[in-house]
Protein backbone atom coordinates (compact mmCIF):
# COMPACT_ATOMS: atom_id res chain seq x y z
CA UNK A 1 0.00 0.00 0.00
CA UNK A 2 1.41 3.49 -0.63
CA UNK A 3 0.85 5.65 1.94
CA UNK A 4 0.69 8.97 0.39
CA UNK A 5 -2.50 9.73 2.08
CA UNK A 6 -0.48 10.56 5.54
CA UNK A 7 1.73 12.87 4.65
CA UNK A 8 -0.33 14.25 2.06
CA UNK A 9 -3.24 15.27 3.71
CA UNK A 10 -1.19 17.66 5.89
CA UNK A 11 1.32 19.12 3.19
CA UNK A 12 -0.72 19.16 0.24
CA UNK A 13 -0.55 16.23 -2.62
CA UNK A 14 1.41 15.18 -6.08
CA UNK A 15 2.02 11.25 -7.34
CA UNK A 16 1.00 12.16 -8.22
CA UNK A 17 2.42 16.57 -7.73
CA UNK A 18 3.44 20.56 -7.23
CA UNK A 19 5.10 23.73 -5.09
CA UNK A 20 6.60 27.52 -4.61
CA UNK A 21 7.84 30.78 -5.57
CA UNK A 22 11.13 32.24 -4.14
CA UNK A 23 11.90 36.13 -3.32
CA UNK A 24 13.85 38.67 -5.60
CA UNK A 25 16.21 38.67 -9.07
CA UNK A 26 19.83 39.64 -9.02
CA UNK A 27 20.00 42.90 -11.24
CA UNK A 28 21.94 43.21 -14.34
CA UNK A 29 24.61 45.98 -15.88
CA UNK A 30 22.34 48.40 -18.34
CA UNK A 31 23.98 48.37 -21.42
CA UNK A 32 22.04 52.31 -22.56
CA UNK A 33 23.29 53.57 -19.03
CA UNK A 34 24.32 56.88 -19.35
CA UNK A 35 27.49 56.22 -17.21
CA UNK A 36 30.15 55.06 -19.12
CA UNK A 37 32.98 52.80 -18.10
CA UNK A 38 35.88 51.67 -19.83
CA UNK A 39 36.10 48.02 -20.75
CA UNK A 40 38.56 46.88 -18.42
CA UNK A 41 36.21 48.46 -15.80
CA UNK A 42 33.07 46.97 -17.34
CA UNK A 43 34.94 43.62 -17.63
CA UNK A 44 35.86 43.44 -14.05
CA UNK A 45 32.30 43.98 -13.34
CA UNK A 46 30.94 41.57 -15.33
CA UNK A 47 33.81 38.94 -14.25
CA UNK A 48 32.96 39.84 -10.57
CA UNK A 49 29.19 39.12 -11.58
CA UNK A 50 30.05 35.92 -13.18
CA UNK A 51 32.27 34.70 -10.05
CA UNK A 52 29.21 35.85 -7.85
CA UNK A 53 26.95 34.00 -9.85
CA UNK A 54 29.08 30.63 -9.84
CA UNK A 55 28.99 31.11 -6.09
CA UNK A 56 25.28 30.97 -5.80
CA UNK A 57 24.39 28.62 -8.59
CA UNK A 58 27.31 25.98 -7.70
CA UNK A 59 28.19 26.06 -4.18
CA UNK A 60 25.33 27.77 -2.20
CA UNK A 61 22.57 26.21 -4.04
CA UNK A 62 24.60 23.23 -4.35
CA UNK A 63 24.96 22.90 -0.59
CA UNK A 64 21.51 24.09 0.29
CA UNK A 65 22.03 27.75 1.81
CA UNK A 66 18.57 29.03 0.44
CA UNK A 67 16.71 25.71 2.62
CA UNK A 68 12.98 25.88 1.23
CA UNK A 69 12.60 29.08 -0.81
CA UNK A 70 15.43 27.80 -3.07
CA UNK A 71 12.84 24.44 -4.23
CA UNK A 72 9.62 26.87 -4.91
CA UNK A 73 8.71 28.79 -8.21
CA UNK A 74 6.00 31.14 -8.33
CA UNK A 75 2.99 30.38 -10.54
CA UNK A 76 -0.78 30.33 -10.42
CA UNK A 77 -2.45 28.05 -7.76
CA UNK A 78 -3.83 24.67 -9.02
CA UNK A 79 -7.45 24.64 -9.52
CA UNK A 80 -8.42 21.02 -9.47
CA UNK A 81 -6.39 19.23 -6.61
CA UNK A 82 -5.93 18.47 -3.39
CA UNK A 83 -3.10 20.72 -1.20
CA UNK A 84 -3.81 22.21 1.79
CA UNK A 85 -6.36 24.10 2.03
CA UNK A 86 -6.30 27.88 2.16
CA UNK A 87 -8.94 27.58 4.92
CA UNK A 88 -6.92 25.50 6.99
CA UNK A 89 -4.46 28.44 8.13
CA UNK A 90 -4.70 31.89 8.72
CA UNK A 91 -4.10 33.39 5.05
CA UNK A 92 -6.62 34.17 2.59
CA UNK A 93 -6.47 32.49 -0.88
CA UNK A 94 -4.86 35.37 -2.08
CA UNK A 95 -2.24 35.62 0.60
CA UNK A 96 -1.16 31.81 -0.21
CA UNK A 97 -1.49 32.21 -3.55
CA UNK A 98 1.91 35.14 -2.47
CA UNK A 99 3.31 32.93 -0.56
CA UNK A 100 2.70 29.74 -2.14
CA UNK A 101 4.64 28.06 -5.22
CA UNK A 102 5.24 24.82 -6.55
CA UNK A 103 8.10 21.99 -5.84
CA UNK A 104 9.84 20.33 -8.77
CA UNK A 105 11.14 17.06 -8.34
CA UNK A 106 14.36 18.23 -10.78
CA UNK A 107 15.38 21.69 -10.32
CA UNK A 108 15.82 24.80 -8.32
CA UNK A 109 13.29 28.27 -7.74
CA UNK A 110 13.74 30.22 -10.92
CA UNK A 111 15.53 27.61 -12.89
CA UNK A 112 14.31 26.36 -16.74
CA UNK A 113 13.33 23.08 -14.36
CA UNK A 114 11.32 24.41 -11.78
CA UNK A 115 9.87 27.61 -13.96
CA UNK A 116 9.08 25.20 -17.10
CA UNK A 117 7.42 22.20 -14.36
CA UNK A 118 5.29 25.20 -12.21
CA UNK A 119 3.57 26.54 -15.35
CA UNK A 120 2.77 22.94 -16.45
CA UNK A 121 1.10 22.00 -13.25
CA UNK A 122 -0.39 25.64 -13.41
CA UNK A 123 -1.92 24.68 -16.74
CA UNK A 124 -2.92 20.93 -16.59
CA UNK A 125 -4.52 20.58 -13.38
CA UNK A 126 -7.12 23.72 -14.48
CA UNK A 127 -7.15 22.34 -18.01
CA UNK A 128 -10.90 21.45 -18.72
CA UNK A 129 -10.62 18.99 -22.09
CA UNK A 130 -13.55 19.70 -24.83
CA UNK A 131 -13.52 16.37 -25.33
CA UNK A 132 -16.43 13.62 -24.72
CA UNK A 133 -15.74 11.03 -23.17
CA UNK A 134 -15.55 9.10 -25.92
CA UNK A 135 -13.14 11.36 -27.71
CA UNK A 136 -11.27 11.54 -24.85
CA UNK A 137 -10.66 7.51 -24.33
CA UNK A 138 -10.74 7.36 -28.57
CA UNK A 139 -7.51 9.88 -27.69
CA UNK A 140 -6.00 7.61 -25.13
CA UNK A 141 -5.82 4.84 -27.46
CA UNK A 142 -4.28 6.48 -30.24
CA UNK A 143 -1.84 7.84 -27.77
CA UNK A 144 -1.09 4.99 -25.23
CA UNK A 145 2.34 4.69 -26.74
CA UNK A 146 3.08 8.44 -26.75
CA UNK A 147 5.16 9.60 -23.47
CA UNK A 148 3.42 12.72 -23.27
CA UNK A 149 0.78 10.37 -21.28
CA UNK A 150 3.30 10.74 -18.19
CA UNK A 151 3.09 14.17 -18.37
CA UNK A 152 -1.27 13.73 -17.92
CA UNK A 153 -2.18 14.51 -21.07
CA UNK A 154 -5.22 13.71 -22.92
CA UNK A 155 -6.38 15.65 -25.92
CA UNK A 156 -4.33 17.80 -28.70
CA UNK A 157 -4.36 21.15 -26.96
CA UNK A 158 -2.72 19.55 -23.79
CA UNK A 159 0.36 18.06 -25.89
CA UNK A 160 0.87 21.53 -28.36
CA UNK A 161 1.25 23.16 -24.47
CA UNK A 162 3.32 20.40 -23.20
CA UNK A 163 5.84 20.91 -26.11
CA UNK A 164 5.25 24.45 -26.12
CA UNK A 165 6.65 24.72 -22.52
CA UNK A 166 9.58 22.33 -23.09
CA UNK A 167 10.38 24.50 -26.30
CA UNK A 168 10.41 27.43 -24.22
CA UNK A 169 12.65 26.27 -21.75
CA UNK A 170 14.96 24.58 -23.73
CA UNK A 171 14.28 21.15 -21.73
CA UNK A 172 13.86 17.49 -23.16
CA UNK A 173 10.72 15.34 -22.41
CA UNK A 174 11.07 11.70 -20.73
CA UNK A 175 10.63 8.72 -23.31
CA UNK A 176 10.37 5.65 -21.27
CA UNK A 177 9.11 4.83 -17.86
CA UNK A 178 8.49 1.80 -15.98
CA UNK A 179 7.71 0.74 -12.51
CA UNK A 180 10.00 -2.63 -12.17
CA UNK A 181 8.94 -5.04 -9.72
CA UNK A 182 10.01 -6.96 -7.40
CA UNK A 183 12.63 -4.67 -5.47
CA UNK A 184 15.85 -6.80 -7.12
CA UNK A 185 14.81 -5.44 -10.18
CA UNK A 186 14.53 -1.82 -9.28
CA UNK A 187 18.06 -2.30 -8.26
CA UNK A 188 19.04 -3.97 -11.63
CA UNK A 189 17.54 -1.39 -13.85
CA UNK A 190 18.90 1.64 -11.37
CA UNK A 191 22.75 0.28 -10.91
CA UNK A 192 21.79 1.18 -7.19
CA UNK A 193 22.81 -0.89 -4.23
CA UNK A 194 20.05 -0.38 -1.15
CA UNK A 195 20.22 2.80 0.02
CA UNK A 196 18.07 2.03 3.53
CA UNK A 197 18.16 -0.15 6.34
CA UNK A 198 17.23 -4.20 5.38
CA UNK A 199 14.47 -3.34 7.16
CA UNK A 200 12.25 -1.18 5.07
CA UNK A 201 9.51 -1.97 3.05
CA UNK A 202 10.17 -0.19 -0.32
CA UNK A 203 7.72 0.33 -3.01
CA UNK A 204 8.58 1.53 -6.30
CA UNK A 205 6.03 4.11 -7.83
CA UNK A 206 7.93 4.29 -11.38
CA UNK A 207 11.64 4.99 -12.59
CA UNK A 208 12.41 6.96 -16.03
CA UNK A 209 14.84 6.44 -18.72
CA UNK A 210 17.30 9.36 -17.06
CA UNK A 211 17.32 7.78 -13.74
CA UNK A 212 15.49 9.80 -12.01
CA UNK A 213 12.36 7.68 -9.49
CA UNK A 214 9.94 7.81 -7.47
CA UNK A 215 9.75 5.57 -4.41
CA UNK A 216 7.67 5.44 -0.83
CA UNK A 217 9.39 3.82 1.96
CA UNK A 218 8.24 2.59 5.46
CA UNK A 219 10.99 2.30 8.26
CA UNK A 220 10.29 1.32 11.55
CA UNK A 221 8.39 4.27 12.81
CA UNK A 222 8.50 6.36 9.67
CA UNK A 223 7.71 7.16 6.61
CA UNK A 224 9.32 8.35 3.44
CA UNK A 225 8.89 9.08 0.11
CA UNK A 226 11.95 10.05 -2.38
CA UNK A 227 12.21 11.69 -5.49
CA UNK A 228 15.24 11.88 -7.69
CA UNK A 229 15.02 14.33 -10.38
CA UNK A 230 17.92 14.62 -12.93
CA UNK A 231 18.09 17.84 -14.51
CA UNK A 232 17.60 18.97 -18.25
CA UNK A 233 13.97 17.31 -18.76
CA UNK A 234 10.49 18.50 -17.86
CA UNK A 235 9.55 17.12 -14.83
CA UNK A 236 6.01 15.48 -14.85
CA UNK A 237 5.69 15.62 -11.40
CA UNK A 238 5.50 18.59 -8.81
CA UNK A 239 3.59 19.61 -5.43
CA UNK A 240 1.69 22.96 -4.31
CA UNK A 241 3.02 24.39 -1.07
CA UNK A 242 0.20 27.25 0.14
CA UNK A 243 2.44 28.72 2.96
CA UNK A 244 6.44 28.77 3.71
CA UNK A 245 6.06 30.63 6.34
CA UNK A 246 4.52 27.16 8.40
CA UNK A 247 7.79 25.56 8.25
CA UNK A 248 10.88 25.23 10.89
CA UNK A 249 14.21 25.00 8.69
CA UNK A 250 17.61 24.36 9.38
CA UNK A 251 20.86 22.61 8.02
CA UNK A 252 22.49 19.63 8.69
CA UNK A 253 25.82 17.49 7.26
CA UNK A 254 25.49 14.20 7.49
CA UNK A 255 28.22 11.20 8.08
CA UNK A 256 28.52 10.64 4.93
CA UNK A 257 28.91 14.63 4.37
CA UNK A 258 25.77 15.63 3.01
CA UNK A 259 24.97 19.13 3.62
CA UNK A 260 20.89 18.61 3.87
CA UNK A 261 18.10 21.09 4.13
CA UNK A 262 14.76 20.56 6.44
CA UNK A 263 11.54 22.21 6.38
CA UNK A 264 9.62 20.96 8.93
CA UNK A 265 6.03 21.78 9.89
CA UNK A 266 5.88 23.50 13.14
CA UNK A 267 2.75 22.06 14.23
CA UNK A 268 2.25 18.07 14.98
CA UNK A 269 0.18 16.49 12.69
CA UNK A 270 -2.95 14.21 13.61
CA UNK A 271 -0.89 11.29 14.29
CA UNK A 272 1.15 13.42 16.61
CA UNK A 273 4.35 13.43 15.01
CA UNK A 274 6.51 15.62 12.49
CA UNK A 275 5.96 16.05 8.50
CA UNK A 276 7.79 17.78 6.49
CA UNK A 277 10.72 17.99 3.59
CA UNK A 278 14.16 16.80 3.06
CA UNK A 279 16.40 18.41 0.31
CA UNK A 280 19.53 18.11 -1.05
CA UNK A 281 22.14 16.99 -4.22
CA UNK A 282 23.42 13.47 -4.63
CA UNK A 283 25.72 13.00 -7.50
CA UNK A 284 23.80 14.17 -11.10
CA UNK A 285 19.98 14.49 -8.87
CA UNK A 286 18.37 16.17 -7.05
CA UNK A 287 17.21 14.73 -3.84
CA UNK A 288 13.68 15.80 -2.61
CA UNK A 289 12.15 13.52 0.51
CA UNK A 290 8.56 14.23 1.70
CA UNK A 291 8.44 12.37 5.33
CA UNK A 292 6.47 11.55 8.41
CA UNK A 293 7.97 10.52 11.86
CA UNK A 294 7.23 10.31 15.32
CA UNK A 295 7.35 13.08 18.18
CA UNK A 296 11.19 12.81 19.01
CA UNK A 297 12.61 14.04 22.38
CA UNK A 298 13.15 17.40 20.38
CA UNK A 299 11.72 18.62 17.47
CA UNK A 300 14.36 17.97 15.24
CA UNK A 301 15.49 15.00 16.93
CA UNK A 302 13.65 12.21 14.78
CA UNK A 303 13.91 13.15 11.79
CA UNK A 304 18.11 13.98 11.84
CA UNK A 305 17.93 10.50 13.09
CA UNK A 306 16.10 9.30 9.70
CA UNK A 307 18.64 11.36 7.85
CA UNK A 308 20.96 9.02 9.08
CA UNK A 309 19.42 5.89 7.62
CA UNK A 310 18.99 6.94 4.30
CA UNK A 311 22.52 6.30 2.22
CA UNK A 312 22.91 10.08 0.16
CA UNK A 313 26.01 8.45 -1.15
CA UNK A 314 24.43 5.58 -2.75
CA UNK A 315 21.31 7.54 -4.36
CA UNK A 316 24.05 9.11 -6.61
CA UNK A 317 25.48 6.54 -8.34
CA UNK A 318 23.68 3.99 -10.60
CA UNK A 319 23.62 3.54 -14.32
CA UNK A 320 20.26 3.37 -15.68
CA UNK A 321 19.34 0.50 -17.85
CA UNK A 322 15.81 -0.67 -18.31
CA UNK A 323 16.78 -4.34 -20.23
CA UNK A 324 17.06 -6.31 -16.95
CA UNK A 325 12.82 -5.54 -17.01
CA UNK A 326 12.05 -5.21 -20.98
CA UNK A 327 13.82 -8.30 -21.71
CA UNK A 328 11.73 -11.36 -19.88
CA UNK A 329 9.87 -13.67 -21.47
CA UNK A 330 6.10 -13.63 -20.29
CA UNK A 331 5.29 -16.99 -18.68
CA UNK A 332 1.90 -18.15 -19.94
CA UNK A 333 -0.80 -18.78 -17.13
CA UNK A 334 -2.51 -21.82 -17.40
CA UNK A 335 -5.65 -22.92 -15.85
CA UNK A 336 -4.73 -24.54 -12.60
CA UNK A 337 -8.04 -26.18 -10.85
CA UNK A 338 -9.65 -23.23 -9.41
CA UNK A 339 -7.42 -20.44 -10.49
CA UNK A 340 -9.86 -17.30 -11.52
CA UNK A 341 -7.63 -16.60 -14.06
CA UNK A 342 -7.60 -12.97 -16.20
CA UNK A 343 -10.19 -14.97 -18.82
CA UNK A 344 -12.82 -16.55 -16.62
CA UNK A 345 -12.73 -13.46 -14.57
CA UNK A 346 -13.52 -10.70 -17.55
CA UNK A 347 -16.54 -13.17 -18.93
CA UNK A 348 -18.13 -13.92 -14.99
CA UNK A 349 -21.55 -12.22 -14.50
CA UNK A 350 -20.28 -10.67 -11.31
CA UNK A 351 -17.34 -9.16 -13.56
CA UNK A 352 -19.72 -8.04 -16.45
CA UNK A 353 -22.07 -6.29 -13.98
CA UNK A 354 -19.71 -4.57 -11.72
CA UNK A 355 -17.83 -3.13 -14.27
CA UNK A 356 -21.24 -2.37 -16.18
CA UNK A 357 -22.17 -0.04 -13.14
CA UNK A 358 -19.43 1.37 -12.48
CA UNK A 359 -18.82 2.52 -16.35
CA UNK A 360 -22.37 4.28 -15.83
CA UNK A 361 -21.29 5.91 -12.70
CA UNK A 362 -18.68 7.44 -14.40
CA UNK A 363 -20.80 8.64 -17.49
CA UNK A 364 -22.95 10.30 -14.75
CA UNK A 365 -20.25 11.47 -12.87
CA UNK A 366 -18.20 13.03 -16.02
CA UNK A 367 -21.60 14.89 -16.30
CA UNK A 368 -22.46 15.45 -12.78
CA UNK A 369 -20.58 14.98 -10.59
CA UNK A 370 -17.93 17.76 -11.07
CA UNK A 371 -20.14 20.40 -9.68
CA UNK A 372 -20.74 18.27 -6.33
CA UNK A 373 -16.75 18.50 -5.77
CA UNK A 374 -15.22 21.23 -7.61
CA UNK A 375 -15.08 23.74 -4.01
CA UNK A 376 -12.76 20.96 -2.67
CA UNK A 377 -10.09 21.28 -5.07
CA UNK A 378 -10.42 17.21 -6.25
CA UNK A 379 -8.34 15.80 -9.03
CA UNK A 380 -10.75 15.00 -11.99
CA UNK A 381 -10.10 14.05 -15.74
CA UNK A 382 -12.93 14.03 -17.87
CA UNK A 383 -13.62 10.49 -19.73
CA UNK A 384 -11.59 7.93 -17.86
CA UNK A 385 -13.42 5.34 -15.60
CA UNK A 386 -11.20 5.88 -12.57
CA UNK A 387 -13.84 7.08 -10.17
CA UNK A 388 -16.23 4.28 -8.38
CA UNK A 389 -19.08 4.83 -6.39
CA UNK A 390 -18.81 4.25 -2.62
CA UNK A 391 -21.36 6.20 -1.12
CA UNK A 392 -25.13 4.41 0.34
CA UNK A 393 -27.76 3.22 -1.65
CA UNK A 394 -30.35 3.50 -3.19
CA UNK A 395 -27.72 6.44 -4.62
CA UNK A 396 -30.51 8.36 -6.30
CA UNK A 397 -28.26 9.51 -9.24
CA UNK A 398 -29.28 9.79 -12.66
CA UNK A 399 -30.76 6.26 -13.67
CA UNK A 400 -28.26 4.33 -11.82
CA UNK A 401 -30.41 2.42 -9.34
CA UNK A 402 -32.57 1.28 -12.03
CA UNK A 403 -29.42 0.37 -13.91
CA UNK A 404 -28.44 -1.66 -10.94
CA UNK A 405 -31.32 -3.76 -10.37
CA UNK A 406 -31.49 -4.67 -14.08
CA UNK A 407 -27.96 -5.48 -13.70
CA UNK A 408 -28.72 -7.80 -10.87
CA UNK A 409 -31.61 -9.29 -12.52
CA UNK A 410 -30.23 -9.90 -15.85
CA UNK A 411 -27.37 -11.47 -14.05
CA UNK A 412 -28.80 -13.16 -11.79
CA UNK A 413 -27.20 -11.56 -8.78
CA UNK A 414 -27.04 -9.58 -5.43
CA UNK A 415 -26.59 -6.14 -5.48
CA UNK A 416 -25.91 -4.08 -2.52
CA UNK A 417 -28.34 -2.18 -0.50
CA UNK A 418 -26.26 -1.14 2.24
CA UNK A 419 -22.51 0.16 3.07
CA UNK A 420 -20.57 0.55 6.21
CA UNK A 421 -17.29 2.42 6.01
CA UNK A 422 -14.09 2.84 8.36
CA UNK A 423 -11.15 5.24 7.01
CA UNK A 424 -7.90 6.73 9.10
CA UNK A 425 -9.32 5.50 12.66
CA UNK A 426 -13.36 6.35 12.38
CA UNK A 427 -16.24 4.95 11.09
CA UNK A 428 -17.37 7.18 8.52
CA UNK A 429 -20.70 7.92 7.10
CA UNK A 430 -21.32 6.64 3.27
CA UNK A 431 -23.85 9.62 2.61
CA UNK A 432 -20.41 12.05 2.72
CA UNK A 433 -18.79 9.88 0.40
CA UNK A 434 -18.85 10.55 -3.34
CA UNK A 435 -15.96 9.33 -5.97
CA UNK A 436 -13.08 8.92 -4.04
CA UNK A 437 -13.30 7.47 -0.61
CA UNK A 438 -10.59 9.04 1.12
CA UNK A 439 -10.81 12.55 0.43
CA UNK A 440 -15.06 12.86 1.26
CA UNK A 441 -14.60 10.61 4.43
CA UNK A 442 -12.84 13.29 6.48
CA UNK A 443 -15.31 15.20 6.42
CA UNK A 444 -18.09 13.38 8.24
CA UNK A 445 -16.45 11.03 10.76
CA UNK A 446 -19.23 9.37 13.14
CA UNK A 447 -17.11 7.40 16.07
CA UNK A 448 -13.77 6.37 16.16
CA UNK A 449 -12.46 2.70 14.84
CA UNK A 450 -9.57 0.65 14.87
CA UNK A 451 -7.97 -1.65 12.34
CA UNK A 452 -9.24 -4.56 13.98
CA UNK A 453 -12.91 -2.90 13.98
CA UNK A 454 -12.37 -3.08 9.84
CA UNK A 455 -11.03 -6.78 9.67
CA UNK A 456 -14.04 -7.92 12.25
CA UNK A 457 -16.57 -5.94 9.91
CA UNK A 458 -15.42 -7.69 6.21
CA UNK A 459 -15.04 -10.90 8.17
CA UNK A 460 -11.37 -11.63 7.83
CA UNK A 461 -8.52 -12.30 9.97
CA UNK A 462 -5.47 -9.53 8.99
CA UNK A 463 -3.86 -10.78 5.82
CA UNK A 464 -1.88 -7.37 5.25
CA UNK A 465 1.96 -6.91 6.90
CA UNK A 466 0.80 -2.78 7.57
CA UNK A 467 -2.59 -1.38 9.04
CA UNK A 468 -5.03 -0.59 6.13
CA UNK A 469 -6.26 3.29 6.20
CA UNK A 470 -9.59 2.37 4.50
CA UNK A 471 -12.22 -0.60 4.70
CA UNK A 472 -16.14 -0.28 2.66
CA UNK A 473 -18.06 -3.69 3.03
CA UNK A 474 -21.34 -3.92 1.41
CA UNK A 475 -24.38 -5.69 2.34
CA UNK A 476 -23.91 -8.27 0.03
CA UNK A 477 -20.57 -9.75 0.93
CA UNK A 478 -18.34 -7.50 -1.28
CA UNK A 479 -15.67 -5.28 0.15
CA UNK A 480 -12.40 -3.45 -0.73
CA UNK A 481 -9.29 -2.86 1.94
CA UNK A 482 -7.08 -0.09 0.72
CA UNK A 483 -6.89 -1.51 -2.99
CA UNK A 484 -7.52 -4.96 -2.68
CA UNK A 485 -11.34 -5.69 -3.99
CA UNK A 486 -13.65 -8.73 -2.81
CA UNK A 487 -16.81 -10.40 -5.10
CA UNK A 488 -18.42 -13.01 -3.81
CA UNK A 489 -19.86 -15.03 -5.96
CA UNK A 490 -23.71 -14.03 -6.68
CA UNK A 491 -22.75 -10.22 -5.90
CA UNK A 492 -21.98 -7.03 -7.54
CA UNK A 493 -19.24 -4.77 -6.24
CA UNK A 494 -20.03 -1.48 -7.37
CA UNK A 495 -16.36 0.30 -7.39
CA UNK A 496 -14.13 -2.62 -9.30
CA UNK A 497 -13.13 -1.09 -12.29
CA UNK A 498 -12.47 -2.77 -16.02
CA UNK A 499 -9.35 -4.18 -17.04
Amino acid sequence: MYKSERILKAIGNIDDQIIERVGSRQGVINPASSHKRSIKKAGSYILIAAIITILFTVTAYAMGWFGLSARVTTAEPPQSIQTESPEETEFSEETAAQTGGYITFNGYADTPEGKASAEWASFILSYKSPLSPEESRAWDDMHQNDPAVFYGVWDDVALDKLHEIARKYNLTLHTERITPWPIDQFYQVTGLHPFLPDTTQLSVLYVYEDGSFSAEAELVDSWIRIDRGAKGVLCPSSFYIWDTGKYDEWQVTTTEGFIVNIAQDKELDEFGGHQGWIFSEAGNYLITIQYHVPKGDTPHSSVEALIEQISLNELGKGHTDFSPALDTVPTEAKPQGTLLTVERLMSSPEYLASVSFQRAYNEWYDENGLIAVSSRNHGYVNGQYNKGYYGSFPCEKGELDVLLQALAESYGLTPPHATKAVCNGSWVNPEAMLETMWYETQLEPIAPASTEDGWAMIGCEPFLDYDPHAFICWDNGSWKVDTIIYIPYGSINPVLRGI
